[in-house]
């Protein structure tokens, strides 16, 4: 190390350290545990709406769901998600090899963690939502909807549902 230039990254060492207890003292098999469920959660939101597809496995996975939404490219997806306050990655991944074996040129990525919550799905599926409405179509979510608004034979099928203020998500 008597060869190595400037002052040793000290502050970076003990972040980390306090990190490592942070995280074992939550424990990682709980960590996993929240990741799935709320993956499992948003693989079942998503499921019902017309015009998804989802990728990946449906049980054993991560915290990370990939998707695509009709013919709309994933970039545009994610600007337009990232206006109602909700982030995900969009693009190959680092996996162009994968996405072109799928017949796709991109795919939408949410991705949850320790600080995420089932807020954060709700918040993806009214951004989903309000997606559909710019994009030009109104997938199943509407019939859901009209539904849950006390809607019947079509009365005011012309409406798009509001979004509550409570689900657009604002950034810190």
């Amino acid at each position: 190390h008597k060869f190595e230039a400037g002052t040793p990254n000290v502050e970076g060492a003990v972040g980390l350290a306090a990190a490592i207890d942070y995280l074992d003292e939550i424990g990682m098999e709980r960590i996993a545990e929240h990741e799935q469920g709320l993956a499992r959660q948003t693989l079942e939101r998503l499921g019902g709406f017309d015009g998804v597809t989802l990728y990946g496995p449906r049980d054993h996975r991560a915290g990370v769901v990939s998707f695509n939404y009709l013919d709309v490219h994933a970039h545009d997806l994610a600007t337009v998600l990232d206006q109602e306050g909700v982030c995900i990655r969009a693009g190959h991944h680092c996996a162009q090899p994968l996405v072109r074996r799928l017949n796709t040129t991109a795919t939408a990525r949410a991705s949850f963690y320790l600080y995420n919550d089932a807020d954060d799905v709700d918040a993806l599926v009214h951004a989903l939502q309000k997606a559909a409405a710019i994009f030009g179509s109104v997938p199943a979510w509407r019939s859901m909807r009209n539904a849950e608004c006390g809607v019947r034979n079509g009365e005011a099928a012309s409406r798009t549902p509001a979004i509550p203020h409570s689900a657009v998500r604002i950034p810190h």
